[in-house]
């Protein structure tokens, strides 16, 4: 995300105490650091005083979307082996792993050992190595 600079005139009706200020965020399509935009109130004019907190840094939090399928055992009870997940734009390899996953089966978290993640776009990612996660356990009365 970015965002580009701008100066303005921000104008207060009278008796206003607060007054909102839009200004457009600008996805370039990368993941990127969170970044900080320093806000700065100055030269009141019309006999209006700045309060003791004239400047304000925000920050903008990069939060890429992802798209991860929802995954049930058909009813013959085939095991899956992969999966894909799709992010909305690329991320860094080393901020998504297998710890950042978790498999439910039967309201229990199933830890993802044995599986992979890979990725040769940074958007894209396959997780693999799941039948034995996937296959369901059949008891026999």
């Amino acid at each position: 995300m970015d965002y580009t600079a701008v100066s303005g005139t921000l104008n207060w009706p009278r008796a206003t105490r607060r007054q909102d200020l839009y200004h457009p965020i600008l996805n370039d399509g990368t993941i990127d650091p969170n970044e900080t935009v320093n806000l700065i109130l100055s030269d009141p004019t019309g006999g209006a005083m700045l309060g003791t907190q004239s400047t304000a840094v925000l920050t903008i939090v990069e939060a890429p979307r992802a798209s991860i399928p929802a995954v049930s055992l058909s009813p013959r009870y085939t095991p899956v082996d992969a999966l894909t997940i799709v992010f909305s734009e690329p991320i860094a390899p080393s901020t998504f792993t297998t710890a950042s996953l978790s498999l439910q089966r039967a309201g229990v978290t199933v830890p993802l050992a044995g599986a992979t993640l890979i990725t040769s776009d940074n958007q894209t990612f396959t997780l693999s190595g799941l039948t034995a996660l996937t296959t369901p356990v059949v008891t026999t009365p």
